[in-house]
């Protein structure tokens, strides 16, 4: 029967290699069968790629999504996916991309070059800047044959590479149509999780709010392992709307296989001695929480507050982000104070030569030095007399942090009114004060958050350029020249040599540093804890390489 099997795995994989359809063959050795059962925090948004911001819309999103390149373990695009190949032209101005061939998506119809040559004409056509070249020119794109698609750029691009590569591939049956209808932020909704086309390794198929996603496996995946088995192994995955002790309890009872634990509950996992579990600590997560102060606030008079250089200082010196981190994360966070942390290849050490320790008496300096003074009642008053008192919005998850940061201003006569938000908004509107967020911000690689950096990028929130959803104005614009520099190293560093890039981001970290446009707070430390009959890829997650990695892998005892 072994010999018989055998000969089985080698003809289906002879098959299989040389068969019409492009399938992909990896190196695994796993066993099919089960439900993987992990959390996230809060629900999801939406389910529609086209729209979704936040990192638990995303989390769902990208198991049933694939790219043409994949990351590795080192956040670079090398892994091949629905692109089996890739070259540059000898100027280095076109890439190629060779596009797989006879893959169906999950509900049978065919994916082609066609397809991908669709939506990245449509993603040229709407401006996206990630596509943007140095000189501030869009692509042309070109479908060469049924299976080659070419990006042409007049100078070299690499950000552009690195957006395209990375680009989530829509279908085209399904986007185009609702595109032409103007319906296209409306489809695949929180309700219409039946109605969801992928080409991942996992479909959604129910969604209950608050206490569940479920993903089935995909019937038409593309790839197969070393024994000519089709992937993913798993037969299903649910992610559990959970946190904290419930999510504690859970994964003790076995009912959850992986969860990100607190510090005290790192420890009391890593105490017990009778258990069959792994956990432990991986590097720092892609992942940051921020102060924003809003630029472009409604009123007025607040606007000239967040736009003071030294009020922003002030604030930067105000937060205690050690206090922060022992408090909220029992030490297992690193401080930023700007946007990379130390991990990254680009980190400038620099950066820390001058750092904004929390510092009450260097807060009062800089509030002084941005004409701000105290009245008799012990408030902070600007030039005018108007007392300092704003709104602070904060989803669920940020109210604790909200409070500590409240509580220390109010030390220094400012009055923050905390707004409680019902979850994760889609994508944040300029109409607020302030607000308080996480969110992935690509602290190893700069240049992947040039949506956030970029004066015209569609994640710059603490300053959104005129015209925007019609209420930015160009009388109420203000831009100043270190806004511009930096707009300006994002737009160089698409096409210069690497030793140049290092030069332009350490500018970038040093200008964030002295001019706090975001105030970055903490990037936490990767906790992980998942039960010993589970296999992950990455054994030990990290900001690259989390347990979802390869999630077509993940195979159970």
């Amino acid at each position: 029967m072994k010999k018989l099997a055998l000969v089985i795995a080698v003809f289906l994989l002879f098959a299989l290699a040389f068969s019409t359809p492009e399938y992909v063959i990896e190196d695994f050795d796993g066993k099919p069968g089960g439900t993987l059962n992990i959390t996230m925090n809060l629900d999801p948004a939406t389910f529609n790629p086209f729209i979704a911001s936040d990192i638990y819309s995303n989390k769902v999103i990208r198991l049933f999504s694939s790219s043409l390149l994949g990351f590795d373990t080192n956040m670079s695009l090398t892994i091949p996916e629905l692109a089996s190949d890739w070259w540059l032209s000898e100027d280095g101005l076109t890439v190629f991309f060779k596009i797989r061939k006879g893959i169906l998506w999950s509900d049978g119809e065919p994916f082609t070059a066609d397809a991908v040559y669709w939506l990245f004409s449509l993603v040229v056509e709407r401006g996206n800047p990630n596509f943007l070249d140095a000189e501030g020119n869009l692509p042309t794109v070109d479908l060469i044959d049924d299976s080659v698609i070419s990006l042409a750029w007049t100078v070299p691009n690499t950000l552009g590479i690195k957006a395209a590569a990375s680009l989530l591939i829509l279908p085209k049956h399904i986007f185009e149509p609702a595109i032409a209808a103007g319906t296209v932020n409306d489809i695949w909704s929180l309700d219409e999780v039946d109605q969801i086309v992928g080409i991942g390794p996992f479909i959604p198929s129910e969604y209950v709010p608050g206490v569940k996603v479920v993903l089935n496996k995909n019937p038409n995946y593309w790839k197969f392992d070393s024994q000519g088995v089709r992937l993913p192994y798993l037969d299903s995955a649910v992610i559990h709307i959970m946190s904290g002790s419930n999510a504690m309890w859970a994964f003790q009872t076995g009912e959850l296989d992986f969860f990100t634990p607190s510090t005290s509950q790192l420890k009391t996992l890593l105490s017990q001695k009778y258990h069959n579990w792994v956990a432990g600590q991986g590097g720092s997560r892609d992942y940051v929480q921020v102060l924003l102060l809003n630029f472009n606030a409604p009123d007025p008079i607040k606007r000239e507050w967040f736009r003071n250089d030294h009020f922003r200082r002030a604030f930067a010196y105000l937060i205690d982000r050690e206090k922060i981190i022992d408090t909220t994360y029992g030490g297992n966070s690193k401080p930023l104070y700007s946007p990379l942390n130390v991990e990254s290849p680009y980190f400038s050490q620099k950066v820390e030569e001058n750092p904004f320790f929390y510092s009450v008496e260097k807060a009062k300096s800089e509030f002084e030095l941005g004409g701000f003074s105290w009245n008799s009642e012990g408030k902070l008053i600007d030039e005018i007399g108007n007392a300092v008192e704003f709104n602070l919005e904060v989803s669920p998850l940020f109210v604790t942090l909200g409070n500590m940061i409240a509580s220390d201003a109010k030390e220094l006569g400012i009055t923050i009114n905390l707004v409680r938000l019902a979850g994760v908004p889609l994508m944040k509107e300029p109409l607020y004060d302030s607000f308080l967020s996480g969110f992935f911000n690509y602290t190893l690689d700069p240049e992947l958050s040039t949506g956030s950096f970029r004066i015209d990028g569609p994640s710059h929130f603490w300053n959104y350029p005129p015209g925007y959803r019609d209420y930015i104005t160009e009388e109420m614009y203000f831009l100043p020249e270190w806004e511009k520099r930096i707009h300006e190293i994002f737009v160089l560093q698409t096409s210069v040599t690497e030793d140049e890039r290092y030069e332009l981001f350490e500018e970038f970290q040093m200008l964030f540093a002295q001019y706090q446009p975001i105030i970055y707070i903490h990037s936490p430390n990767l906790l992980y804890a998942y039960q010993g009959n589970v296999h992950f890829p990455n054994p030990v997650p990290s900001a690259a390489a989390d347990e979802l990695w390869k999630a077509w892998g993940i195979w159970k005892e």
